[in-house]
């Protein structure tokens, strides 16, 4: 087992396998739903609801599981992965990896938004409906992006030189 986590229900846990299995326990369950992403699983979100989950692998992809459906769909960011989140609402997937950009996928659509901050990625924020989403870079600044903008807020922060947060530590 790489590592395992309770979701923000309180009621799911999710466990994630170098084999890339991902296990869905349900509270009170013995069975769990089963995934396979087909490579490692490094990360994981589910939407509020329970009923999507995204899965980041060692193959540089995202996967989509929607429920009931034994297929995913995949998204290609096209670096190594850092980490994968849903918006609080659980209609946008955010990705962002060792490409200095974060990508911002609609669920059903894979044209997604690039964010480029310009440094590797350490730490995303985002707010309901995807409209804000705030990145946090290892060059000491942390960028706040507005829909629609191409130009973000900018300011500098983190006396070492580097913005995180506690989920992706320097």
């Amino acid at each position: 087992m790489v590592r395992g986590a309770p979701t923000s229900d309180g009621i799911t846990n999710v466990t994630l396998y170098r084999d890339g299995t991902v296990k869905v326990w349900q509270q009170g369950s013995s069975d769990p739903r089963i995934f396979d992403h087909g490579s490692s699983v490094y990360g994981v979100a589910l939407t509020p609801d329970g009923n999507t989950i995204v899965t980041r692998g060692e193959d540089e992809t995202v996967k989509v599981w929607q429920q009931g459906s034994p297929h995913p769909s995949r998204c290609d960011h096209g670096s190594v992965l850092l980490d994968v989140a849903f918006t609080p609402d659980g209609n946008t997937i955010a990705t962002w990896g060792e490409d200095e950009t974060v990508k911002m996928w609609r669920q059903g659509s894979y044209d997604p938004r690039v964010r480029d901050h310009g440094s590797f990625v350490y730490s995303v924020a985002l707010t309901p409906g995807g409209n804000t989403n705030v990145t946090g870079g290892e060059e000491g600044t942390v960028r706040g992006w507005e829909q629609g903008s191409t130009d973000p807020r900018v300011s500098e922060h983190g006396s070492d030189g580097h913005v995180h947060d506690e989920g992706h530590p320097a």
